[in-house]
């Protein structure tokens, strides 16, 4: 799935996240560069696995997903550095 310019600038205001990586991969988000309190998010779209990385809260994570899809979602915890 595709953040649009709009999404993505109104995403933080909202829900006071910000999306660091997306439709990205999983050695990517690991990378330790990232900060450490970043969150994975993976969810489908029409039987498609994305992976975003978020950093904020687990709930702000959670509902920028929920409120642009109906799909599955499965949140990780922080990254560990």
């Amino acid at each position: 799935m595709e953040w649009t310019p709009e999404e993505k600038k109104d995403i933080p205001p909202l829900y006071g996240c910000e999306i660091l990586l997306e439709n990205t991969t999983m050695d990517l988000v690991k990378d330790p560069s990232f900060p450490n309190d970043a969150y994975i998010v993976v969810y489908r779209v029409n039987n498609k696995k994305y992976i975003d990385l978020c950093r904020g809260n687990r709930r702000c994570s959670f509902l920028i997903f929920l409120r642009i899809t109906f799909s599955q979602f499965i949140t990780s915890p922080p990254l560990q550095t």
